[in-house]
Order: structure tokens, then sequence, then C-alpha cells
């Protein structure tokens, strides 16, 4: 069986971008909800999301265009950063083998890194009507400036990538919540990492997770969610379960409860994207 769907509607007056598929390898979705104080200022939604599943493999992403006015094109830029990451990640993935040592690991991260800004910066040139066959950096980016956060999973494993704030968890079996990566110090309050700025060593955070990983769900959100908890981790950590327990839920629902987060909360943009793997693709 595949099902899959992709919709833009509009729901009680604020937008909704979302993708969902299931296939014998799981089941799950996207969701990008704009803010309230976005939907107030008639900001279109900064925020992507994407799920794909492609044969065995999938892939799961979200990024948080800035949104201010250095980064007038953000919206464009979150987009374009799920789109060049899908392939480069299932790449990866697909070549990668368990690095022996940590020096070897900064060495694969460093080449993913600079492969998925290269290709970021291209797609943007191409977007201005620049030349894109050159992905160095140029000034004109920081105005597509976005996070981003991936993951790609197969047989091979689980393997995961962030640029920015944002978070990765996944929920084992028996309910227990675990992130894929421990708080960066360098990212506090509307402090991040950015796919706009020059490469810089060490910005970007990345794992392979050797299967089988005995995960029941894996959910990648942006910091909207979590800032309208305080930004505290383990408040974070009980929309899993609460999630779990409704994902047979439609995505209309979903979406009105991520708005009201955003409507009780600073009013940001809204994005999930969680994947429910089959018994027997863990």
């Amino acid at each position: 069986m595949d099902a899959s769907g992709t919709e833009s509607t509009v729901l009680k007056e604020y937008t909704q971008q979302s993708h969902t598929q299931q296939t014998a390898v799981g089941h799950g979705y996207a969701l990008s909800v704009q803010g309230a104080r976005h939907l107030h200022d008639h900001v279109p939604c900064q925020d992507h999301s994407l799920y794909k599943i492609d044969g065995d493999t999938v892939f799961i992403g979200v990024a948080d265009g800035h949104g201010d006015a250095k980064h007038a094109l953000s919206h464009i830029g979150s987009r374009l950063a799920l789109e060049i990451a899908y392939p480069i990640l299932k790449e990866a993935l697909e070549t990668l083998t368990i690095p022996h040592t940590h020096r070897e690991w900064l060495s694969i991260q460093n080449n993913i890194e600079r492969r998925v800004r290269w290709e970021w910066n291209c797609a943007c040139k191409r977007e201005l009507g620049l030349p894109d066959s050159d992905g160095s950096w140029i000034p004109e980016l920081i105005q597509f400036g976005t996070t981003l956060l991936a993951c790609c999973q197969s047989s091979k494993g689980l393997l995961c990538f962030q640029i920015g704030d944002g978070d990765i968890a996944w929920m084992s079996q028996d309910g227990s919540v675990h992130y894929i990566f421990p708080e960066s110090e360098d990212v506090i309050g509307t402090v991040t990492h950015s796919l706009c700025r020059p490469f810089e060593e060490g910005v970007c955070q990345s794992c392979l997770l050797p299967p089988p990983i005995n995960c029941s769900m894996i959910l990648l959100s942006t910091d909207g969610i979590r800032d309208c908890l305080q930004g505290e981790r383990d408040r974070f950590a009980t929309i899993l379960p609460w999630l779990s327990k409704r994902k047979d839920d439609p995505i209309t629902q979903i979406a009105q409860w991520l708005y009201q987060i955003s409507s009780s909360g600073n009013g940001d943009d809204m994005s999930v994207a969680i994947h429910y793997p089959s018994s027997d693709h863990l």
C-alpha cells in the first residue's frame, strides 16, 4: 500500500502546508502552520516541512525561515533547504559506513554540511536569477536565512542533520523520549545558526545511528512549540506520547492544535515532521 498526499489549505484563515504518506515502511506526516503573529501581520508562514518515503528510505525534515526584514525571502529559503537536503542525505546514507573514530565522523559531517550549503546557495541564486553553477557564498544569500533539521532512515540506519535551533527526538517502544543531540550552548533565545552564513566548521550537528533503533516514533520540530513551552525540554517531551495517541487523527486537527499553541504563546509559526515506523522497519 502506498497512499500519499500534499496539500496547502486555509483553515480558519491561517495557512497550512502538509505532506502525508503511508507504505509498508511506515507512515507519518509533515505539517507547517502559520503562526498567530504572522497571520495578524499578514506575513506568510516562514516554515516549511517535508515527509517523503522512497522505497525503503524515509526522509523527514523541517526548516524555519528567520522572517525579519533582513531575511525577507526566508519563506523561500526554508523550502529550498528541504528540497536540496533530501537527495544529499539519501545519497550519504546509502554510501556511509559507521566511522571508527570521532575524527573520521567530523570529516564526514563537514563534507555533508559543505554540500548542503553549496546546493542551497545554488538554489537561492536560481531564485535571484543569478548564475547557479557556483555555490560559493555571496551576501545576497542572507535574505534567504533559515534553519534546517532533517533525518533520513533506511536499513542502513538513521542519519540526522541539524543547523540551528529546533528539536529531533524519538520515542522508544516503552514510551520513553530521547533527544538525538544535546542542547547547543550557541543557540540562545532568538540567536541561532543559519544556512545563510558562510561555512564554519562545527556549526552543524549530525549523527548516524545503526539499526535496530527500536523506536515507535521520530519527531522533528522547529523551535516554535518549545518556545511556547518556555523552552523546557522536559515539557516538550510530553508532546510525543500525546501525538502518538493521535497518530490517526485528521491532519486538520493537528493543525488546529498547533495554531492554538501559537496563539497562546509567542505567535510563531509551527512545524512538525513525524514518522511512525512499521514493526518490521525499526
